[in-house]
């Protein structure tokens, strides 16, 4: 079986750092490059497109585009600045799935790629992670708007704790490694959790 290929353009060295951290116990192989000229000069069959959305002094979105067209096989997601928002019709007409916003994280990110690159998480088990807040962003960059649907923040907020638990029972009734994660990560913030109020309790 041929490995997987993912294809960084970014010319913020710490995407690739984060990235090799990420998938460094999975069988997939990794290129990275800091332009759209070195980007051109890969000849082989990628899998994964990650394109930052500025790249020196040139649009993201347009080598998005000619990056495509080089690999139309490719999943393409667009790589966000934090804060950033979302152009959902320029990375639609580059081809793009999706969006990821930086700083990224490990185990999001594997989750968001993972079928695109034929790996899942009987491959390993994902390193831990020093706990951080998941990066403030708009929530409406998540929303692939298909159809002309629109909606502004808020009401997508309020519907996101039915979404989730849609998602979760999908994927935890079809999917026992998502099943395993799903429990450390609760184990994880319990113990955290419990740890800070015996400590308010002894203070």
């Amino acid at each position: 079986m041929s490995t997987s290929l993912l294809l960084i353009i970014d010319d913020d060295p710490r995407t690739e750092q984060e990235i090799l951290r990420s998938f460094a116990n999975y069988p997939i192989g990794i290129i990275s490059v800091a332009s759209s000229a070195e980007a051109m000069l890969v000849t082989q069959n990628v899998s994964v497109i990650l394109c930052s959305s500025h790249i020196d002094d040139e649009d993201g979105y347009d080598v998005a585009s000619r990056l495509c067209d080089y690999h139309p096989a490719a999943a393409l997601f667009m790589l966000l600045n934090e804060g950033e928002k979302y152009d959902v019709k320029s990375g639609r007409t580059a081809g793009a799935i999706g969006a990821l916003m930086k700083p990224l994280q490990a185990d999001m990110l594997v989750i968001r790629l993972q079928e695109f690159l034929d790996i899942n998480h009987e491959d390993t088990t994902l390193p831990r992670q020093h706990d951080t807040a998941f990066p403030e962003e708009s929530i409406s960059t998540l929303i692939d708007y298909t159809n002309g649907f629109h909606a502004n923040e808020d009401l997508i907020r309020q519907a996101l704790p039915e979404v989730m638990e849609k998602v979760l029972r999908i994927q935890l009734s079809h999917n026992p490694h998502f099943r395993e994660m799903i429990e450390r990560i609760v184990r994880e913030i319990v113990e955290r959790e419990v740890s800070k109020m015996l400590q308010k309790e002894s203070e």
